[in-house]
């Protein structure tokens, strides 16, 4: 993928965000603020930056699952310490209020914490390579061993927001 603009977009705001954990989190403009049509994109960089090697990673326009109509909701895999770029943009010029909510979950790598998430450990279960790191190193130490599959068991079966 090159760098793509958000589809539709009006004004728009820049964040940055840092992850924390291993895991993923959801990314969405449905809360009680929201006063307008919302355009949501993601990406590696800052696509402003023409030295930047900025990647698009996802977008959405509406979210159909929505409680909140106009709203924008992607949910992404993210490592630790792992930036993404998040611009929110109106639809079709549109204006208004609105916030960006940003909820995580440690363990999770497709929106629960089950046997997908379990079996993708034990795969990369070892040494991460620096060419390859491992995504399911919760504790962002080089390597995945007893100490993340603690974590990842003690999340069983957690549904994440």
């Amino acid at each position: 993928m090159g760098r793509h603009p958000a589809p539709h977009s009006g004004r728009t705001s820049w964040l940055l965000y840092r992850s924390e954990i291993a895991g993923s989190v959801r990314f969405t403009t449905c809360t009680a603020a929201l006063t307008f049509d919302t355009v949501m994109a993601i990406y590696t960089g800052c696509p402003r930056d023409p030295n930047d090697t900025a990647q698009l990673v996802a977008c959405n326009d509406d979210d159909p699952d929505s409680t909140c109509e106009g709203s924008s909701t992607i949910r992404l895999v993210v490592q630790v310490s792992s930036r993404r770029w998040v611009q929110v943009a109106g639809r079709n010029g549109a204006e208004g209020q609105g916030e960006l909510f940003a909820a995580s979950c440690v363990g999770d790598f497709d929106g629960v914490v089950a046997l997908p998430d379990l079996s993708l450990m034990l795969s990369q279960f070892g040494e991460c390579g620096a060419a390859a790191p491992c995504e399911t190193d919760l504790e962002d130490d080089g390597d995945v061993d007893l100490t993340d599959l603690a974590v990842l068991l003690s999340r069983f079966g957690t549904a994440c927001p």
